[in-house]
């Protein structure tokens, strides 16, 4: 027997229970236990991963943990040190594409691999699913997201959002007809899925308005106070010439959030039809304090001024709207009528 082997036999076996159980990375975040701003969990699984610094699932712990505390980066460390030492485990894998994604400078390509990756290691892993299609449906992907979303309905055929998103991804992809028929297939599984019953209102609005309506106001029943519901819902009764029934809706719309600018903007419009100049200008104003560059609203405002007569103001809005949209014909036409004056 070679004296040799007993010297390798040990270290040989060492290795392979490293590369058994994963890789440990010698460079796992650090924690000062004396930092006062962590918190007591914090500070009761990091002594966990002192005493055990090969324990996986201490990392994976610890990394929710610095989520709840908004500190992605640490986060984003810990879980990496968790797949290291368990590189088979499905959950890691989404988490860490998780943080990739909330990082400002996304990796898209290395998220999209670690979610292939848990879901080939946990088919059934419906999260892992989700994320990888909406992903790839960013990307622009249609048919590879569409392929995700379809085993989402292969693992729950009552998955409503499953539906939902292939819809999405077939209206982006301008295939209208099979969008329409998810939307449909969304409220059909679950009734109560707000989102589908705006895109099929919004799909509606150019086929049948009267239907159009009937989807928004089933959105309304389940959100009362959806301003995004009640502006779409102004636009068709405008579009009708039902002024005050449109007027109704963008004020609702404003009253449950002051900051929607095209609900203002269009009542400020129904303002200027019926000569209510003062109102009106006085919406504007309020659009411009929150959206100084909204060119729609300069035009408008250089308009009334043109209608009460004040040439100097309405030729000064006029231009301002020229300098942040040439393009916007109704200032251009404006302005050459009262410069030719």
């Amino acid at each position: 027997f070679n004296p040799m082997y007993r010297i390798l036999i040990p270290t040989l076996l060492f290795i392979c229970f490293w590369s058994c159980s994963g890789n440990m990375d010698q460079d796992y975040l650090k924690v000062n236990m004396n930092d006062t701003t962590l918190s007591d969990q914090l500070k009761k699984i990091t002594l966990k991963i002192q005493e055990d610094p090969s324990n996986h699932e201490y990392f994976y712990l610890r990394s929710n943990e610095w989520i709840k505390e908004n500190k992605l980066e640490n986060a984003f460390k810990d879980i990496s040190t968790a797949l290291d030492l368990n590189p088979k485990n499905a959950v890691y894998h989404y988490k860490k594409a998780e943080l990739i994604m909330a990082n400002d400078s996304a990796n898209a390509l290395e998220a999209i691999a670690l979610l292939k990756e848990a879901t080939e290691l946990e088919s059934s892993f419906e999260d892992a699913h989700f994320l990888l299609g909406k992903l790839r449906l960013a990307r622009q992907e249609y048919e590879s997201s569409l392929e995700s979303f379809d085993q989402l309905v292969e693992i729950d055929p009552n998955n409503a959002r499953a539906y939902f998103w292939k819809g999405i991804a077939f209206k982006e992809n301008k295939f209208m007809d099979k969008a329409e028929e998810m939307f449909f297939k969304t409220v059909q599984v679950d009734n109560t899925y707000y989102d589908a019953y705006m895109q099929l209102g919004e799909l509606y609005t150019q086929k049948d308005q009267k239907v159009a309506l009937q989807f928004y106001e089933n959105a309304q029943r389940l959100k009362p106070n959806s301003d995004e519901c009640l502006y779409a819902m102004g636009r068709i009764y405008q579009s009708q010439n039902q002024y005050a029934t449109a007027y109704e809706h963008y004020n609702a719309a404003i009253k449950n959030n002051a900051g929607h600018k095209f609900a203002s903007y269009a009542s400020a419009y129904i303002d200027v039809m019926f000569e209510n100049y003062d109102k009106a200008l006085e919406t504007l104003d309020l659009i411009l304090k929150l959206a100084p560059n909204y060119s729609n609203a300069i035009t408008l405002k250089g308009f009334i001024y043109e209608k009460i007569g004040d040439a100097s103001n309405a030729k000064r809005f006029y231009s301002e709207a020229l300098n942040l949209n040439p393009k916007d014909s109704i200032a251009q036409t404006g302005l050459q009528a009262l410069s030719s004056k």
